[in-house]
């Protein structure tokens, strides 16, 4: 036999084990027996700490388990998929209050943390500041910004996590939170992009548009035009995508200039997303709503789809892995629309009363995380949406807040859904 059928032989062993010994004896002694003399499992404390492939902490091991618990349980462990989940205190990855007002909507970190913004008051008056957190809620580091008259949620760059305060954009090194680089500002800048590498752009309270280097320093701040007022602006291959009302541009970031300029498009009813080399939003023209699906090929942006919408009030489309977009309202429909632009539509009572506003997203394996403000509640949806057309989304589970977040949810790469309050509370849920 081959060592690599003998490695899994020894594995499908070992997870049989598992299965089959873990509700009943210690990890400790199926370990001591031999059971699993072959395997390292991760240790935890709770389930907070597991990674993502682990679906239980017990006995202090993370463990896997063909299927779910059904039952709401605090310190089994594990997060039953079920409506009324809060119950459950193992759901809660890490629920804090960081004492402060948090102006943004957090970025998620590649290992389940997360990056978070907010203004705290010291003798100097109210200062910007920047906090790291783990996957288990724990500060990694924390750092004073310094002034800020405005803020958007930070974003990853090749150089670490980019944070706007008064006059400039501070970069910081993820691990330690040392500061690498200034990006200075003429004005005082209002929202930033970035391509998740060298580039950045940013807009100014001046209402100018600029794109910056990060690894040229207070060197590399190009002003692209003025006036701008971007409803969306994110980077798609080599372009910078900024949607205004009415129009959309397509900008050179490292000339700093105009190469694409659409003609009337509509009155904006979303803002844009993208995904891959696809581009998204819904605009009002002749009173319908329509959405429009663009292309970007060859350094250009081209029209390839557009798909009627219902006169609802849509949050921002949403794709997913797949490139699949859906399209939510505020009163619970959802019109889902597959990479053969075939569409299902759904009903879901539980996002009904959403006009609170919160931004819905995505997370890995097929899932959809929403809020209704009407009863305080993040819904986890998940979709089944074959190429054919028609397709389901069920709701997996319910999570009752004790607050109403107030800035969009952020998913981690292990689906772990950070909901924040203004004043403060940050919490963690977890999302399979």
């Amino acid at each position: 036999m081959s060592s690599a059928s003998i490695n899994l032989l020894r594995y499908g062993i070992v997870n049989w084990c598992l299965r089959t010994i873990h509700f009943l004896v210690p990890v400790q002694i199926a370990l001591q027996v031999g059971c699993v003399d072959d395997i390292t499992l991760p240790e935890c404390s709770s389930l907070s700490e597991c990674p993502a492939e682990y679906s239980f902490c017990r006995n202090g091991y993370c463990l896997k388990e063909s299927e779910p618990c059904a039952a709401i349980s605090s310190g089994d462990g594990c997060c039953p998929s079920l409506d009324g989940r809060e119950g459950d205190g193992d759901c809660a990855m890490f629920s804090m209050n960081l004492s402060g007002i948090l102006p943004s909507e957090p970025l998620a970190s590649g290992d389940g943390g997360v990056y978070v913004n907010y203004f705290v008051t010291d003798a100097r008056g109210k200062i910007l500041s920047l906090i790291a957190l783990d996957r288990s809620g724990n500060a990694r580091w924390s750092k004073k910004v310094g002034a800020a008259d405005s803020v958007s949620a930070p974003v990853k760059t090749s150089l670490g996590v980019a944070s706007l305060f008064s006059d400039g954009i501070r970069i910081f090194d993820p691990e330690s939170g040392n500061e690498t680089v200034l990006v200075l500002s003429p004005s005082i800048p209002l929202a930033v992009a970035s391509d998740g590498a060298d580039m950045i752009a940013f807009t100014t309270v001046s209402k100018a548009l600029y794109a910056s280097d990060v690894t040229k320093g207070k060197d590399g701040t190009k002003k692209i035009y003025e006036p701008s007022e971007p409803l969306s602006m994110f980077f798609v291959g080599n372009s910078l995508f900024v949607l205004e009302d009415g129009r959309y541009l397509n900008i050179d970031p490292v000339g700093a200039k105009i190469k694409q300029e659409s003609g009337a498009t509509g009155e904006a009813v979303t803002g844009a997303t993208s995904a891959g080399n696809r581009v998204a939003f819904a605009v009002e023209a002749s009173g319908n709503n329509t959405l429009k699906i663009l292309q970007h090929v060859e350094g250009k942006f081209a029209e390839v789809k557009q798909i009627s919408l219902p006169e609802e009030d849509f949050f921002d489309p949403l794709f997913d892995n797949d490139g699949n977009i859906f399209m939510i309202s505020k009163n619970g429909f959802v019109k889902a629309v597959n990479g053969k632009y075939d569409t299902s539509e759904f009903a879901i009572n539980e996002l009904k009363g959403s006009a609170h506003g919160i931004q819905p997203a995505v997370g890995e394996g097929s899932f959809i995380y929403a809020f209704a403000s009407k009863n305080s509640r993040i819904t986890g949806l998940r979709y089944n949406f074959p190429q054919s057309g028609g397709g389901s989304m069920l709701v997996e589970w319910s999570f009752s807040l004790p607050f109403t977040p107030s800035a969009p949810l952020a998913v981690t790469s292990d689906n772990r859904v950070v909901v924040v309050e203004k004043g403060g509370a940050v919490m963690s849920i977890w999302g399979q």
